[in-house]
């Protein structure tokens, strides 16, 4: 159910994976046109394993795809998302969701999170940093949760890097941490190429990394790159 393209947006350009532990994952990821041209990004974590994560994780989904359109922002979709969830949750799980709506005009990202991983960005000139931190608690475990809304504004050449936690917590065969630290080396060294490049190259990271040891979790990661095209100073 999850995409399996990125939308066609002139210079925005985007590539996502999961990469199931189980035969059903609870990882997603989801792109979205939004009404006013910008576009919706979603990753999300549900807890747990198998068959009930699976079935939260397409019901969170359609949940959060369809209040999107109707949303004055991330943190008002989160809000609302989470109060559905809370009143659909037989089985007692919970999802950590990060939402950004990205202008691939301006370049300008505003998004909240419920509890998961900051996403990475790293800038042209090699730098990575973390999203700040907005503080919204998980989706589904409490009701009139409100999420706070940040922002931050790409440059040319910058790609974001939307992950869960199957990629920083896969071990090796002596159960070493890939770990956030080599994550961000490794965007840093060879982040700068276009969207599927890198979505491949930290797949394969990961891979040599763990080697003949077991999948633990759910591996989902989703690229953003912002190539803008250039304007002209003159008329023809």
């Amino acid at each position: 159910i999850l995409p399996e393209h990125f939308p066609s947006v002139p210079g925005c350009y985007g590539a996502a994976r999961m990469l199931a532990a189980t035969t059903m994952g609870g990882d997603f990821y989801d792109f979205m046109v939004l009404p006013d041209g910008r576009i919706g990004l979603v990753i999300a974590d549900v807890s747990g394993k198998g068959v009930p994560a699976a079935f939260f994780m397409a019901v969170a989904r359609t949940t959060l795809r369809s209040l999107a359109f109707g949303s004055s922002g991330p943190g008002e979709c989160l809000q609302k998302a989470n109060n559905v969830l809370c009143v659909q949750n037989p089985m007692e799980l919970f999802v950590t969701v990060f939402y950004g709506v990205f202008d691939p005009v301006t370049g300008l990202l505003v998004y909240a999170n419920g509890g998961h991983n900051p996403p990475l960005l790293r800038h042209a000139d090699g730098q990575v940093e973390a999203l700040a931190a907005t503080g919204g608690m998980v989706l589904g475990a409490f009701p009139d949760v409100e999420y706070r809304e940040d922002e931050i504004q790409f440059t040319a050449g910058d790609r974001l890097v939307l992950y869960t936690d199957g990629v920083t917590e896969a071990f090796d065969p002596e159960l070493h941490l890939y770990d956030e630290q080599r994550f961000i080396v490794e965007l840093a060294l060879k982040g700068g190429s276009d969207a599927q490049s890198v979505l491949d190259g930290i797949f394969q990271d990961v891979a040599t990394f763990v080697g003949t040891a077991p999948q633990s979790d759910d591996i989902t990661l989703a690229v953003i790159a912002w190539d803008p095209l250039p304007t002209d100073d003159f008329d023809i």
